[in-house]
């Protein structure tokens, strides 16, 4: 997936970038195209998750956050259809299997469980620490 020099300028301005960039070193945020054989330790790269996991190395990671979108009738979700939107979920944390190491974790950020409809969705949650009454 190559992106334009617009997307690239958008993505420069968006609050993720703003804050991420700041703790990392100069030069590590990567633009990837089609010619790598396994995306480079170390860095950050904007890319669609379901590309650029088959290009990260077997068995190499140790910590992988993900945040898909919530599916919660954001601009950019507007296209996507709930069915759509399982199956993003399944491809990605299906590739995570060959690239995690042994203990390694997933943490995937997504929206609050209770905002869905789907009545498969299990409806619990953790415990809000602060609403507790002393």
């Amino acid at each position: 997936m190559i992106y334009s020099k617009k997307q690239i300028g958008e993505f420069k301005e968006s609050n993720f970038y703003r804050k991420v960039s700041r703790f990392l070193p100069y030069g590590t945020i990567k633009w990837v195209g089609e010619s790598m054989e396994y995306l480079d330790i170390d860095q950050v790269y904007l890319g669609d998750s379901r590309e650029l996991l088959k290009k990260v190395k077997p068995n190499s990671v140790d910590l992988s956050i993900w945040s898909p979108p919530y599916h919660v009738g954001k601009k950019y979700e507007q296209e996507m259809q709930y069915d759509d939107w399982l199956s993003l979920l399944d491809t990605v944390i299906s590739l995570h299997f060959d690239i995690l190491k042994p203990g390694g974790f997933l943490v995937i950020n997504i929206a609050d469980i209770l905002c869905f409809k789907d009545e498969k969705i299990p409806r619990i949650m953790a415990e809000n620490v602060s609403r507790r009454k002393v």
